[in-house]
């Protein structure tokens, strides 16, 4: 790699230090500074690093902003910041999942599908979210048959 393409090691610290960051607040239910943390990462891995839209790191920060960003909606008072988490859940959720088609069929592209179909059917009353909820089981049934096992999706109860 050269000079051009490869990251300086104070952005690679910055976005990581962001997302460490971010989950402390969260552990902590600090979820408000938490998610704009999240955010800050993500703005950093996106434009500063140009990391690939495939990258699972990307991906997994996404399923961190969609995992704040759904304390936020479920516990925070106010409709209108209830209204404002939510469409950031769903835009977290629609953005993982955009990152983690582009790889393989995997239990964590499943999950996205199945958390992002959920959040659209019970909190919208959306019916694309059983389409949504139905690919994650078919992504599961494949990998089950493929690899000759039971499904066993803790996240599914």
């Amino acid at each position: 790699m050269n000079s051009h393409t490869a990251p300086s090691s104070a952005a690679v610290s910055t976005y990581a230090q962001l997302l460490q960051e971010a989950r402390d607040l969260f552990a902590m239910g600090v979820c408000i500074e938490a998610s704009e943390k999240a955010n800050l990462a993500l703005f950093e891995m996106k434009n500063v690093l140009s990391f690939a839209p495939n990258n699972p790191h990307l991906a997994d920060a996404y399923a961190l902003q969609a995992a704040i960003c759904s304390e936020v909606h479920k516990t925070f008072h106010g409709s209108d910041l209830k209204d404002r988490y939510l469409r950031h859940l769903l835009d977290a959720y629609k953005a993982e999942i955009a990152c983690r088609e582009l790889g393989c069929e995997t239990e964590a592209l499943a999950k996205a599908h199945f958390l992002y179909g959920r959040t659209l059917a019970a909190d919208l009353g959306d019916s694309r979210g059983y389409k949504e909820i139905a690919r994650a089981m078919t992504i599961l049934a494949t990998m089950a048959q493929r690899d000759g096992v039971e499904i066993k999706a803790a996240w599914l109860y």
